[in-house]
């Protein structure tokens, strides 16, 4: 009897996350992975103040050398690149229902829509507009802005944390459909984009929007081949003498997940 019970329960959990991972595939991934390849970035060592202003130059004359390359379309660079194991999340209080809301998080730079395919639903992308603001530009989907607004519409709402020690507005200028950092099989859940604009601010602690990108991801034209890898690694070693580079296409990053 009790083998016939533990058999009963393990088909039981089989056929539970048979349907939840088959459910969670039939949903939007909300970005396009053909012909966009990764490359992730390791610098030499050094991340305090004084080493910022001259990684975030170098990050801003690699991502224009990548643009000047026939074969690259569009090119960004973000703290997660889809498909990879590091997540950064985050939280934040409904006012109305007083639950806690978890959702995942990214900086990116102004490419990063053209480079993934991302779909505007409402407002706009950031952009060079969003120099010098007070606020710092965001970009949600609409899984967030169903968990923090309902059926409101957050573009302009501030999501910033109320008890923060040095707040600073986070404005919602735009919505996205509901994106999946994390591919086919994930949960859909609430996501922020943060605008990094590669730009130094002296003594912000935590300021996502002048930290050197992590990963770069590059849009390639339709018929790219392998063979190009090794024109793009020189070109990449040629601007950043110092730093390493690993890239692969994401499809084959997506193929690795499954």
């Amino acid at each position: 009897t009790l083998e016939i019970f533990f058999s009963f329960l393990v088909v039981f959990a089989v056929i539970v996350f048979a349907v939840y991972y088959t459910d969670n595939y039939r949903r939007p991934l909300g970005f396009v992975y053909q012909n966009v390849w990764y490359i992730g970035v390791e610098r030499r060592a050094g991340s305090d103040d004084k080493d910022k202003p001259q990684q975030l130059e170098t990050s801003k004359r690699v991502l224009a050398a990548l643009r000047d390359i026939g074969e690259v379309e569009s090119a960004a660079g973000v703290w997660g690149a889809p498909y990879s194991r590091g997540n950064w999340t985050s939280g934040r209080d409904n006012k109305k229902t007083g639950k806690s809301i978890h959702f995942g998080g990214n900086h990116a730079t102004d490419d990063l829509k053209d480079t993934l395919g991302l779909q505007m639903v409402s407002g706009r992308w950031f952009g060079k507009e969003d120099d010098g603001a007070s606020y710092k530009p965001v970009v949600i989907n609409r899984k967030l802005a169903r968990d923090l607004f309902g059926d409101e519409d957050p573009v302009g709402k501030d999501i910033s944390e109320p008890e923060a020690k040095e707040r600073v507005e986070e404005r919602v200028v735009g919505l996205i459909d509901d994106f999946r950092k994390n591919g086919e099989f994930a949960e859909l859940s609430g996501f922020v984009l943060y605008r990094n604009d590669l730009t130094f601010k002296p003594g912000a602690r935590g300021n996502i929007q002048g930290d050197p990108p992590r990963s770069l991801l590059i849009k390639v034209r339709p018929g790219t081949t392998a063979a190009f890898e090794e024109k793009l690694l020189a070109r990449l070693q040629t601007e950043a003498k110092d730093w390493s580079f690993s890239i692969k296409p994401l499809v084959e990053m997506r193929a690795s997940v499954f």
